[in-house]
């Protein structure tokens, strides 16, 4: 058991305030930097929330887990237009019909970021968190294994497809800032997360732009990826959960 007034409770704060701080200054900023940071943020957060969901009696109201996830998914379709620029560019791609896209997504991103949707997020946060103090514990085995039951699978038989490998990536995601939140840092499962995003940005390369000569950098790179990865993989089998 995690008790959840002390570290538990401790990180859950910690979480709001940073969210709170990077919602307000992205809705200002808008740059790469900041929507990356906030969309960090807002995953942490909503895996803090999952935990409490699945971990405490408590019940998340259903319209903040609806703004979290639609901010998260606004925030997430701007990163990956940042992400595709840039992988075009660097593999010698012309990316300037994308850009096009980024303004669209950016205009979509501001509606998620207006102050009506700031307040009305950073009050159901603040209710959530005051209901917590009234809770003693979160189970933390139940909440563990309910987490990595599909990420285990992983260790003995790794995916071949494009798809399957972008659910290990959403399991591993998952599973490390549940781990997080219990101030259970795994590095394995850090870079495993890392290296399958990246591949997974790569894939969304591909997949855009079509068949060319300059995709076989790209190919070879993802080879080396998903190498690395399965190597990880073997080494969270040390992992206790």
């Amino acid at each position: 058991m995690a008790k959840i007034d002390s570290s538990f409770g401790k990180n859950f704060d910690c979480r709001i305030d940073e969210f709170c701080t990077l919602m307000q200054s992205t809705a200002r900023l808008l740059d790469e930097k900041s929507i990356h940071d906030l969309r960090v943020s807002t995953r942490k957060l909503r895996m803090l929330l999952w935990i409490i969901k699945n971990g405490t009696p408590l019940k998340i109201p259903k319209a903040l887990e609806h703004r979290l996830k639609s901010l998260g998914h606004a925030l997430g379709r701007r990163r990956q237009i940042d992400v595709l620029i840039h992988d075009a560019e660097h593999y010698g791609f012309s990316a300037r019909l994308h850009e096009q896209s980024r303004k669209s997504e950016t205009l979509a991103l501001k509606r998620w970021l207006s102050a009506h949707s700031q307040n009305q997020t950073i009050k159901s946060l603040h209710q959530v968190r005051q209901e917590l103090v009234t809770q003693s514990e979160v189970h933390q085995k139940r909440v563990l294994k309910k987490a990595f039951k599909k990420l285990n699978l992983a260790r003995s038989h790794f995916p071949r497809t494009p798809e399957k490998i972008h659910q290990l990536r959403i399991q591993a995601k998952k599973a490390r800032y549940i781990l997080e939140g219990f101030k259970k840092p795994c590095r394995p499962l850090k870079t495993l997360q890392e290296q399958l995003g990246r591949f997974h940005d790569l894939e969304v390369l591909k997949s855009t732009l079509g068949p060319s000569k300059r995709m076989t950098c790209v190919i070879k790179d993802q080879k080396h990826l998903l190498k690395s990865c399965r190597n990880l993989t073997v080494q969270l089998n040390s992992l206790a959960i």
